[in-house]
């Protein structure tokens, strides 16, 4: 199994840094003809993917990896491939934030013995060249005492599958706030707020000090739960609130074993003020209050 995350590792940098230079083309037109040949570029990846996803072994499946990863970054030098939506390719999650700054191409491996291996690339929205910056998925060697603090960078991910995005400026800089879930383990399951920024030279940063949360400042929040049970988190842009389940453990006596945490039924969030992402409770209490100042 080691050697096959080697070669998943591998083969998206190598394919990444194959095609950040890109051509002098204007990337952000998608005339009939790229849309056509987009579209056959989509059944081959749609073919490989099956494989790469559903695959009867893990050879068949590492094999299809490596036909799929440089066939999508082929696709993507196609001009005006930002446009186009890669539909029939299901498995693959496709985040775009409003500003539409960029889109992150997002899916997950998994492996026999229950874990997943992440696999994230952002595509920058271009007008004269192809750029796209890979995610190295690092979850498994990432230190959990430290993870919510931690500033990492995009060779040290902590992998997700996220599925929502908010976009925040603070003092001239934009932070793309990403929820995902992480399947951690046979055992648990984990949910992630994470926050994607670029510094100066427009490489990635991952997390960021603006969650105040129980008098503690985080760069980062991660849930763990029962891998028995589901836990929701969700963002509402009508109130700009990220909301969540309150997790507590199904027996009391477990009291500090998140794998054994569930939903308890009532609800808390996290509301943007000032710059920072304020912890609040007991979302319903304070539901109409939020409506009225969302008007």
């Amino acid at each position: 199994m080691k050697y096959i995350r080697s070669i998943i590792s591998l083969v998206l940098l190598l394919s990444c840094k194959a095609v950040l230079a890109g051509t002098a083309q204007d990337f952000s037109i998608l005339t009939p003809e790229n849309r056509a040949l987009l579209h056959q570029y989509e059944l081959q990846l749609q073919r490989t993917g099956d494989s790469m996803v559903d695959g009867e072994s893990p050879k068949v499946r590492a094999a299809a990896y490596r036909r799929f990863v440089p066939a999508l970054h082929k696709a993507l030098r196609v001009p005006g491939s930002f446009q186009y939506s890669f539909d029939s390719l299901k498995f693959m999650k496709q985040i775009i934030p409003e500003d539409k700054a960029f889109r992150l191409l997002n899916w997950l491996i998994k492996f026999e013995d229950g874990t997943y291996y992440y696999v994230g690339a952002v595509q920058m929205n271009t007008r004269d060249s192809l750029r796209l910056l890979p995610l190295a998925d690092r979850s498994s060697k990432l230190d959990d005492s430290t993870l919510e603090t931690a500033i990492l960078d995009s060779k040290h991910w902590f992998g997700a599958l996220y599925y929502s995005v908010a976009v925040e400026k603070i003092k001239n800089q934009k932070y793309y706030t990403l929820l995902g879930w992480n399947g951690d383990n046979m055992a648990s399951d984990k949910k992630v707020i994470e926050v994607l920024s670029f510094d100066k030279s427009g490489a990635i940063s991952l997390g960021a000090p603006i969650f105040s949360m129980e008098g503690k400042i985080k760069s980062r929040i991660v849930f763990t739960f029962a891998g028995s049970s589901t836990m929701l988190l969700n963002y509402i842009p009508e109130q700009h609130l990220i909301t969540f389940d309150h997790l507590a453990p199904s027996d009391p006596k477990m009291e500090g074993k998140p794998w054994t945490y569930v939903p308890d039924g009532d609800y808390n969030y996290f509301i943007f003020k000032k710059g920072r992402w304020e912890f609040q409770e007991e979302l319903f209490k304070n539901i109409k209050k939020l409506k009225e100042a969302g008007e």
